[in-house]
């Protein structure tokens, strides 16, 4: 099983992203998050640049077809100030002049009644170690890093600090909606992280990721974990419009095996539903001695 980590980091060669980070000054009493500032950012676009909404915002109705969403925006709050993360993935990049000039463009114009203005601070990009850095240059996900701080061998869990909101429809049961995955496995948390990445490689590479994914979900089903999931609730500006996900972790005892790339692939792009609101964020860390169930 050697060769399948080396294999998936082949493929995770093609994908390429721009992460970057900027602070927010937003006083804490004032109710923000990603949806927000991703509609405050969409519309700033749409009046700037209507061709760029189009393929970022509203790939599918382009193409004519299934494409994802080529960003994530993931909020960090500490009091009066606002750590936003801000992630282009694949075609996006090309289009990274004009999308800066939209954030520009939406801090002057502020956002609600009080036009409350937020000046952008500190925008620096990030590299494959999460450290900011002032040049903006793109990095392909193989070069995702391990944490330091986390044997790559050895012991870990996989946590999951937002809502996670993996759908899936019940066996057995033509015709059924999807439901939302209470108590995900690692084969589910695999599963949601392949398809992820497999969105954003080019068609004629399909055929050989579907053969790996087979292979690195076989292998998540040997791997023993201990899982520790809570219901909770991401809250969108209207206050009647609650999405309902978990939150949690996986401990993994004997750790992820040739798994990894996927992994530290998914602590970037997100994986399951509303991955552009930061939704779905995967952390890898060390799991302690008291916190080992082995």
């Amino acid at each position: 099983m050697v060769a399948l980590a080396q294999a998936l980091r082949t493929h995770l060669a093609s994908i390429r992203i721009l992460p970057r980070q900027f602070l927010l000054r937003v006083p804490a009493a004032i109710r923000i998050d990603a949806s927000l500032l991703r509609g405050i950012w969409g519309a700033a676009l749409r009046e700037l640049d209507p061709l760029v909404y189009k393929q970022v915002f509203k790939p599918d109705r382009l193409s004519g077809r299934n494409v994802p969403s080529s960003y994530v925006i993931r909020l960090i709050r500490s009091g009066d100030q606002l750590v936003v993360q801000w992630i282009l993935i694949g075609d996006a990049i090309a289009h990274d002049t004009s999308l800066r000039r939209a954030w520009d463009f939406a801090a002057g114009a502020g956002f609600g009644p009080q036009r409350h203005r937020f000046p952008i601070q500190e925008m620096k990009c990030l590299d494959p170690q999460g450290h900011a850095v002032s040049e903006a240059e793109p990095w392909s996900l193989d070069h995702c890093e391990w944490p330091a701080s986390v044997p790559i061998e050895g012991p870990c869990q996989l946590a999951f600090p937002g809502p996670l909101r993996i759908l899936r429809k019940p066996p057995g049961i033509p015709g059924a909606g999807s439901a939302l995955v209470l108590q995900p496995t690692l084969t589910d948390i695999v599963v949601s992280a392949r398809r992820r990445i497999g969105a954003f490689l080019a068609k004629p590479d399909q055929s050989e990721w579907r053969k790996l994914a087979h292979d690195a979900e076989e292998l998540s089903r040997q791997i023993q974990f201990v899982a520790n999931w809570q219901p909770c609730g991401h809250y969108r500006p209207k206050a009647e419009d609650v999405r309902i996900g978990v939150r949690g972790t996986l401990a993994l005892p004997e750790g992820l095996d040739e798994l990894w790339p996927l992994l530290t692939a998914a602590q970037w792009i997100h994986i399951g539903k509303s991955t552009i609101e930061g939704l779905g964020q995967v952390v890898i860390k060390h799991l302690s001695v008291d916190e080992n169930p082995a």
